[in-house]
């Protein structure tokens, strides 16, 4: 089955917005890979990562087996989408690019098959590469979905 991450934006994210989240999910990708070199690969696990206008796309490595479903995030996407990753060493890349999605989005949905719980190593992920002081994460299970505050 795959362990899930479930997203999309509540209305069209502005093409603004949408770009500084593509800038900051490539140093998030940029920074996993420099630490651990060819974790993350292009939507097939082979070629280079996506970093567009209108959306970005990643996967795990499929030299080494650690590619799953690829990651997409789409900048006109408003119905549920998804991306399940097995929990492989691209997992945190995904969880850090959703939360960071958020911190510029804040109404955008996010959740995971962990909930709250799936977004702890990403926000120290986070806290390390772009300098947050504080991330605090909760579930609200009346919406089904995972909030941030980000300080």
């Amino acid at each position: 089955m795959g362990y899930t991450h479930y997203f999309y934006f509540i209305i069209e994210c502005p093409k603004n917005i949408f770009v500084a989240i593509r800038d900051d999910i490539r140093k998030i990708v940029e920074y996993v890979n420099k630490n651990n070199p060819d974790t993350i690969r292009g939507w097939d696990g082979v070629e280079e990562p996506e970093f567009e206008d209108d959306f970005t796309n990643f996967n795990g490595n499929a030299s080494i087996g650690s590619d799953y479903e690829t990651f997409m995030l789409e900048r006109d996407r408003i119905k549920t989408n998804y991306c399940k990753t097995n929990r492989y060493p691209y997992d945190d890349a995904v969880a850090a690019s959703l939360l960071i999605a958020k911190y510029h989005c804040p109404s955008m949905y996010i959740n995971c098959d962990d909930n709250s719980e799936g977004y702890e190593k990403a926000a120290k992920l986070l806290k390390k590469i772009f300098g947050f002081k504080k991330i605090d994460i909760s579930y609200d299970n009346k919406i089904d979905r995972v909030n941030a505050v980000f300080e």
